[in-house]
């Protein structure tokens, strides 16, 4: 994929582009395909992009740049736009060439571009956000989930909450929570606390579901 011009080529051409305002998510991208890194393709599959394999890129415009101005450099670097926000007009995202990323990564009104994560459920029927953020997927993705570690939560319940929408043996059987059961020292009596404690261990869950 993305053949046609050099990787030589296209370091040469860029050396001088500045790379601060390139995430570091498409940075690594960016590089592995430089330098035909093999690996490229799994980093890829851990990313939204097209058909053709250009990773979906989201673009954050500096104060005062307007997408009308920006978008027809991006297209000519092979940019194609996706969507674009209603809420903030300086954000906007589409697919991009790696090839052609730190030439679109040096035009004038760009403030950032990140490449955008894969939405992924590593455990449960929710993932929180916090799995992406922290790039604990691509810890797991490598083998790193936790599994020999226990991890404790201290707070003011685990599954003392009458009033709560769920309870801990859903959480189990959802996944959400790990199917050996998780050892509660000490609890506060039924109908009191707001079950704080569990929604720890269910972040902590996603984040290393094998801990």
């Amino acid at each position: 994929m993305l053949l046609g011009v050099s990787a030589a080529t296209v370091i040469s051409s860029a050396q001088a582009a500045p790379s601060g305002a390139m995430g570091g998510g498409l940075r690594e991208l960016v590089n592995a395909w430089e330098i035909a890194d093999p690996r490229l393709q799994r980093q890829l599959d851990l990313h939204l992009k097209s058909p053709s394999g250009d990773p979906l890129v989201h673009v954050h415009l500096e104060d005062g740049a307007t997408l009308a101005q920006v978008l027809p450099q991006l297209q000519a670097a092979g940019f194609r736009l996706s969507a674009a926000s209603t809420i903030d007009p300086a954000h906007f995202e589409g697919y991009l060439p790696l090839r052609a990323a730190r030439g679109a990564n040096a035009i004038t009104g760009v403030r950032s571009m990140h490449a955008v994560q894969k939405p992924r459920r590593s455990a449960g029927a929710v993932q929180s956000q916090a799995v992406a953020l922290q790039k604990a997927d691509v810890a797991q993705a490598a083998g790193f989930d936790g599994t020999g570690i226990r991890l404790g939560a201290l707070s003011d319940s685990f599954d003392a909450c009458t009033a709560c929408a769920t309870h801990a043996a859903w959480d189990v059987s959802s996944g959400d929570l790990p199917a050996a059961g998780v050892i509660v020292l000490a609890d506060l009596p039924a109908g009191t606390g707001e079950d704080e404690g569990r929604a720890m261990l269910l972040l902590v869950h996603d984040v290393a579901p094998g801990a």
